[in-house]
This record gives C-alpha cells, structure tokens and sequence, in this order.
C-alpha cells in the first residue's frame, strides 16, 4: 500500500512522521499546496520537511494512477474529484464538527456566531463539499477569550491527535461509517468573507463586537481595526449603554471606550510592540497595566517572539517570572523553534553571566 499526505503545516508534517511507524519512506509520497514556498512561517512548510527529509514529492494528478493508496487530506488547498482516483480510500480532515461550518473560514464564523464548542472530524473524501461519511470527531471547548488564531492552533493540535488515533484503523480499514445528517448542517463558501474590505460594526450588542474582534484576531494575517489602528480584545463593562451605539466615549493610548446596543464596551489596541519593549527593559508597572485589560501575554511579532521571549534575550529575569506568574508559556518556542530558556542560556553565554543561568533555569521549568 502507498501514502500519499496532501496538504499543508504542522498536521501534514506530524502525519508523515508518524507514518514511518507503518510504511517505508519510499511508499509516502506528498502533495504540497500551492502556496507553499519552503519557507517556514507561524506554521513549518510541508515542502521545505519533505525536501529536507527526502519524501517523494509528487502532484496530485500523480496520485490518480495510484490504486492501492490510503490518500489523505490535510489542509489540503484543492476540491477534490473522487472520481478521478483509482483508489477509493481518501480521506480528510475537517476542522469543524461536521455537519456544522462545511467549506472555509471555520476559524471565524464558529467565533462570529458565539459557538461554545468546535472540534476536528475525520471524513470520506466524495463528490460535495466536506459532505463524506464521518468516521471519527473530536471536540472541544471555545472559550469566550479564544481568537481566531487559538481556534485555529487548536483545530491543528486536535487534528494531529485525530488522524494518530485512527491511522491503523485507516490502512487496515478497521472502521464505521456515520453518514451526515442535515440537521445542524452550515456552510460557508469562499465569498462569504471579504478580508480586505472588514470593518467591525459597532451597531451591535456589546458580546457581539467582541466576537467580531475575536473572529479577525489572526495577527498572521491580519487583525481588526477601529478608526484606523488595530485591536486585539474586548472587555465589556458592567455599564449599561446610556447613548447610542457605536458613540465613542473615550480614547487613550491603550484603548478605545465605546457604546453599543446594552454595554459600554473597552475595546483594547493592539500593544504588541510595547509589550515587548517592556519587557526588554523590564518595565513592570507597564507590563501590569496591560495586562490589567487582559492581554494575551502569549502573543507572537512576526518572528513568533513572545514577550517571555523578549524578557529572556535580555536577561530580565524578575521580568521572566513576572510574565510566567502572568500566564506565558514557558515552552513557547519562535517561528523557528528557539524556546525561551535557549535565548535565556544564550544571553548568559553572551554577557557572561552565568550567575542568572541558575534562576532563568528555575523559573523556566528545568533545573541544573
């Protein structure tokens, strides 16, 4: 039997990992999507693995010819035509809990339609659009905080688990077959989001402009914005909205205060950047204002620096705790894998202060 992994980031790439425990390298074959450049960014390139760890690259016109194949899905950019294929055994992963959220955008509109739960589905592969049989799901909890990038990050770590759990079951064709039912059923097409022409309407209830500012919080690609500059979050108040809605009440350098159809509404900009210098300089009283409006301390730039990230590469430790007592992750790594006790033992090396080797090793999880 043959593999053929078609798709894209971090489940593609665990996918053909874990399939050595199964087939021999030259019986997994890849299809990357077009976009695709080999290089790595907030997700590793499928492309740049498979060059690097010599798996055949193939197109998918290729895989048609292929009888004895399992084909599987996985972020895949192409609609597929099953009856182009000799084999009958293809399979994708969905993120959502199908029926619900076929087709695009499953990182958005669960969010804009206050969802409390979502989740990834293991399906056949036929003719409609993610319209196959189920033959396994995995849900979870959204939490009212999540942004479309959280989903997103959960929908990969939960697809991961999903195909590891049912790839035996797969080659061995040990399975059930659930059909899909049209109760619950929704879909959303590619035109359905316009994200280069969003605005946040602010004509709404105070949960519902949350939601839409939760929705666009991808910073990869692009975040909400309010009179021009971006925002990240929304605390709503326990103030009734006594004007109308949409009327700005106040406006500083962190935030924006806004009616709206019930609840005044804070609607927090986008800090990154001084996130970061504060820890650099190891600013705290700026840092706890900040985090005061529920900053995701979590946050990545471009490069995936993290503010721990920042604290550590300057040597900051009392900075370093501060934001591991705030929540931050101590084993969130860059877009390149560099966690931050590597920037941490690194800055030591550097200034030659191995005296605060012992207290960033302490305070990031790993002892001497």
């Amino acid at each position: 039997m043959k593999l053929c992994i078609a798709g894209k980031n971090s489940i593609a790439i665990e996918a053909a990992k874990y399939a050595l425990d199964f087939f021999d390298k030259e019986s997994i074959y890849i299809i990357t999507n077009k976009t695709d450049r080999g290089e790595d960014t907030f997700q590793p390139s499928l492309l740049k693995f498979a060059r690097t760890d010599k798996y055949n690259a193939i197109s998918l016109e290729d895989a048609y010819d292929f009888d004895d194949m399992l084909f599987l899905s996985l972020e895949y950019d192409r609609l597929l035509k099953p009856e182009l294929f000799r084999s009958r055994n293809l399979f994708n992963i969905h993120f959502s809990l199908l029926p619900k959220y076929k087709g695009m955008y499953t990182s958005y509109w669960p969010l804009i339609n206050g969802e409390k739960e979502s989740g990834v589905t293991l399906h056949r592969i036929e003719s409609g659009i993610d319209t196959g049989n189920i033959i396994s799901q995995i849900s979870f909890a959204i939490d009212e905080r999540m942004t479309a990038k959280q989903l997103y990050l959960k929908y990969m770590e939960k697809g991961i688990q999903l195909i590891k759990s049912n790839f035996a079951n797969l080659i061995n064709s040990n399975y059930t077959e659930t059909e899909q039912g049209y109760k619950e059923s929704s879909y959303y097409s590619k035109q359905s989001i316009d994200y280069g022409n969003i605005k946040i309407d602010l004509n709404q209830t105070a949960v519902n402009i949350k939601n839409q500012v939760r929705a666009l919080n991808f910073r990869d690609y692009q975040l909400a914005k309010i009179n021009g500059k971006p925002v990240v979050h929304v605390n709503i108040l326990n103030e009734k909205s006594v004007m109308k809605p949409g009327i700005l009440l106040m406006e500083d350098e962190w935030s924006f205060k806004y009616s709206t159809v019930d609840y005044n509404v804070v609607i927090v900009k986008d800090l990154l950047d001084k996130v970061l210098e504060y820890c650099e300089t190891g600013n705290h009283l700026g840092l706890e204002k900040i985090i005061s409006f529920g900053y995701d301390m979590n946050d990545q730039d471009t490069k995936g620096r993290t503010p721990l990230i920042a604290a550590c590469c300057n040597g900051n430790v009392e900075t370093a705790a501060f934001l591991v007592e705030s929540g931050a992750d101590v084993n969130k790594s860059d877009y390149t894998g560099i966690t931050p006790l590597i920037y941490a033992e690194d800055y030591c090396i550097r200034s030659h202060r191995q005296d605060k080797l012992a207290e960033f090793r302490s305070i990031l999880g790993k002892e001497i």
